[in-house]
């Protein structure tokens, strides 16, 4: 089923707007929640028909939900932005699906996310967002400020719906941005993380040996640290990292690479092969809280 213009639209439509949903009734709904606005509205309950539909027309955002009966709607959102690149994409998604949804804003794979049960409201809101044109970015310092107010806000648990998601949009780009600005040596491969110059207590653990140490720097892929001696290149680690104000870090590691410095003292970096979920979202924050901390004007 693939209805178009069903819910009617104005005579010169500003927007189109495709809404996937494997519910008939879902989709009326959806459409009319966005109905009296400059939109044309196409509908579609399956990801293949959609697709016929955004090659057989210019579509500016699709609506589409995370339950598809061909494909599921993470994979299709992620099809339409390989295909459609300046198509913006909205998600809806299940409560419990909530963190993959945010990390999908993050990485730029969706543009906003909606959890069951979404309001008129909330699919108005996102809907009138995603159609706007890109805005004119402000002044470096004056983003950070801005994203800085909201991860303190985030942090106390105070952001919601369109407000949470704008905030990981925001993340992702700052994360983007420096990552794409990285000085890279000749040969050098760029860093897929962020790293950031930051003081954690280490506690490095290897056979029966224990060492502490201070990090130099830390990402959420490893980190390094000033040893006096340390084992070779591939050698497993047990780490817990302190985290200053928060619960600690609990990892394997290897031993990536190892540099002499002076008098025996050698830099050691670590490589993360093994965190999990609660731990990797502990790291992730710690070091998100550092880099905020370093860029703040």
């Amino acid at each position: 089923m693939t209805l178009t213009g069903e819910l009617g639209s104005l005579p010169v439509p500003n927007r189109r707007i495709l809404i996937v949903h494997a519910d008939p009734a879902a989709l009326k709904s959806i459409g009319a929640a966005v109905a009296g606005a400059a939109y044309e509205l196409h509908f579609s309950d399956r990801a293949d028909r959609a697709m016929e539909v955004l090659r057989g027309r210019a579509i500016d955002v699709v609506v589409a939900d995370a339950g598809m009966p061909d494909m599921p709607g993470a994979d299709f959102l992620r099809l339409v932005g390989r295909s459609f690149p300046g198509t913006r994409r909205i998600g809806l998604v299940e409560e419990g699906a909530r963190q993959a949804a945010i990390d999908a804003v993050a990485e730029r794979e969706l543009f906003h996310f909606l959890e069951r049960p979404w309001d008129d409201a909330e699919v108005r809101a996102a809907v009138a967002e995603a159609c706007e044109p890109p805005s004119v970015q402000a002044p470096f310092p004056d983003r950070v400020r801005s994203l800085a107010a909201r991860h303190a806000r985030m942090k106390r648990g105070e952001l919601r719906g369109l407000e949470l998601s704008a905030y990981h949009a925001e993340r992702g780009e700052l994360v983007g941005a420096l990552l794409a600005a990285q000085e890279l040596r000749v040969g050098q491969q760029p860093r897929r993380s962020l790293r950031v110059d930051c003081e954690f207590q280490a506690l490095i653990r290897f056979g029966d040996e224990a060492r502490r140490a201070t990090t130099l720097n830390v990402s959420t892929g490893g980190f390094a640290v000033h040893l006096d001696g340390a084992p070779g290149v591939g050698h497993d680690m047990k780490v817990v990292l302190r985290i200053p104000g928060g619960e600690s870090v609990y990892a394997d590691a290897k031993v990536a690479n190892v540099q002499q410095v002076a008098n025996g003292v050698v830099r050691v970096g670590y490589r993360f092969v093994a965190v999990d979920v609660a731990n990797a979202r502990r790291l992730e924050l710690a070091v998100f809280d550092a880099l905020i901390d370093r860029t703040q004007p």
